[in-house]
């Protein structure tokens, strides 16, 4: 799992109900393996959008894309720019350098208005690669999410993702193991340690493996 880096973030800026314009800081680094990036609305109509999202027309996308999903929706107000982002995961495979490779995307909202929209995305140097922990995914999540992450060492060191609560005690332990470099994907079903179900609410995920600690948040509804 990797994030695109912060100064690569795309700008959409709605013309019409019926398309789209962009403006791009830059092409997307994506490396080979998982890749997370951010899109912000700026809608210069007289209309506001309710659940706008992004969706993919599998036929349409590159062979380099294994699969790519929108992590959340956001509402986009008349003639303002979004106070949140869209987040995309999007997992790409045997990229080559010096090669740059457009992605088709679709915004949709509630109503079903469409803007079509492509990115272009290049090799990021595989020196850049981190241990990275993904946005669990769906999120806010009723009965189930699923938490990704992805490992660089070569060696297998000991690795754990806990489910904790908003005062710091432990829910869940959902991995306790030693692991090597690889993606590595679990569900977490709303029990704790205990086999009881959990209320609705904020939870903490964290991943800790050797030195490396990353923690983020998810949301229980029921």
């Amino acid at each position: 799992m990797n994030y695109l880096k912060v100064s690569s973030l795309l700008s959409f800026v709605l013309l019409s109900n019926i398309f789209i314009y962009s403006q791009t800081l830059q092409s997307l680094e994506l490396i080979n393996g998982y890749n997370e990036f951010s899109i912000v609305v700026q809608n210069n109509t007289n209309i506001a959008f309710d659940s706008v999202y992004v969706v993919t027309e599998p036929d349409n996308l590159p062979e380099i894309v294994k699969s790519l999903y929108c992590t959340n929706s956001i509402n986009s107000s008349a003639g303002k720019r979004s106070s949140s982002n869209i987040g995309i995961s999007i997992y790409v495979d045997n990229l080559q350098d010096d090669l740059i490779y457009t992605i088709p995307l679709v915004l949709k909202d509630r109503n079903n208005n469409k803007w079509n929209y492509s990115i272009d995305a290049i090799l990021e140097n595989d020196d850049a690669k981190k241990n990275r922990l993904l946005k669990n995914y769906p999120n806010p999540f009723n009965a189930s999410t699923d938490i990704g992450f992805e490992l660089t060492n070569k060696n297998e060191i000991n690795t754990k993702l806990v489910i904790y609560n908003l005062v710091g005690k432990k829910i869940f332990t959902l991995i306790d193991q030693d692991l090597s470099e690889g993606f590595y994907n679990y569900t977490w079903q709303g029990f704790d340690n205990n086999g009881k179900t959990v209320s609705s609410g904020t939870y903490i995920y964290k991943l800790t493996s050797g030195s490396f600690s990353q923690t983020k948040k998810m949301i229980l509804l029921k």
